[in-house]
């Protein structure tokens, strides 16, 4: 059964372990509620299945991954995010895409407009 708890476990096991969670709960209420329940972020957590769930027909996914890699604080990311700034229909989405940079506090953000 999928818990804050089990979460919060599987997230402490290991890096890549959210990302097999993630691929075994493939309905939208489960892997948004993986992603609304990791909290903080260790500085290795492996993020690299994050980019695919932009691609989700849940806007709920796609903002719960928005945030998530807002977390990251990568500065990778920050092109992803401004990728969704530019194709995202979903207003929310991009509204925390726009928050989501603004928590990175990286200054690079300014440059990528």
């Amino acid at each position: 059964m999928l818990t804050k708890e089990y979460i919060k476990e599987v997230k402490s096991n290991g890096n890549g372990g959210i990302k097999h969670l993630v691929h075994d709960y493939k309905d939208s209420g489960s892997i948004s509620f993986i992603l609304e329940n990791l909290g903080h972020l260790p500085n290795d957590f492996d993020g690299s299945f994050l980019p695919d769930l932009l691609q989700h027909k849940s806007s709920n996914v796609r903002l719960w991954t928005v945030k998530t890699i807002g977390k990251l604080s990568n500065e990778e990311d920050l092109k992803i995010l401004k990728s969704v700034l530019q194709n995202e229909q979903d207003t929310t989405v991009r509204r925390e895409a726009v928050s989501s940079i603004g928590r990175m506090r990286n200054p690079k953000a300014k440059i990528i407009w």
